[in-house]
């Protein structure tokens, strides 16, 4: 039936959204997928849905926003800013899936007070690959928190930039790491 309705298109958006919190996980599953094939309309209801109470209807909106990429990176990265912190997490991962747009708001999330927002924008922008965050990924190596500095160093061996990883070789020999 989900997949029926994902055929359907926009009137079909708000009872898949339904489905995205059913008891059964293939429902939950089928809902998400056939939400994805719907694309543009449904952003904004799976937007909502990142700060949904249960774990697994996050994770599943989260992957719907990105199969639909585009028309989701700025209701994403306005969801940066978010006061739920697993809204700020889910939308800066997803973020980093998509790419391209994303990177000096993730920038900025890695100054967040959360320090598994700091963790998924790091990561996020590990994804993305953009020199741009070198610099602000390095500044991470200092943070407080050994798993975001562990983020950050994971980030700056996948962009790969000389000035990055010779950071990381630093952070490593100090101890930080």
């Amino acid at each position: 039936a989900a997949s029926a309705l994902g055929k359907i298109g926009g009137p079909a958006v708000e009872p898949l959204i339904a489905r995205l919190g059913d008891a059964d996980r293939q429902v939950r599953e089928a809902a998400a997928s056939a939400l994805g094939q719907i694309g543009g309309p449904a952003v904004e209801p799976l937007i909502a849905r990142l700060g949904d109470a249960d774990r697994q209807v996050r994770q599943a909106a989260a992957s719907v926003l990105v199969q639909i990429g585009g028309p989701a990176v700025e209701p994403l990265i306005a969801r940066l800013g978010d006061a739920d912190r697993q809204v700020r997490e889910a939308a800066a991962s997803a973020l980093g899936e998509i790419g391209g747009p994303a990177v000096e708001p993730l920038i900025a999330r890695l100054g967040d007070a959360d320090r598994q927002v700091r963790e998924a924008a790091a990561s996020a922008l590990g994804q993305i690959g953009d020199v741009r965050a070198v610099g602000p990924l390095i500044a991470r190596l200092g943070d407080a928190d050994l798993m975001v500095r562990v983020a950050a160093a994971a980030a700056l061996e996948q962009i790969g930039d000389p000035k990055g990883l010779e950071a990381v070789r630093q952070a490593q020999k100090e101890g930080r790491l």
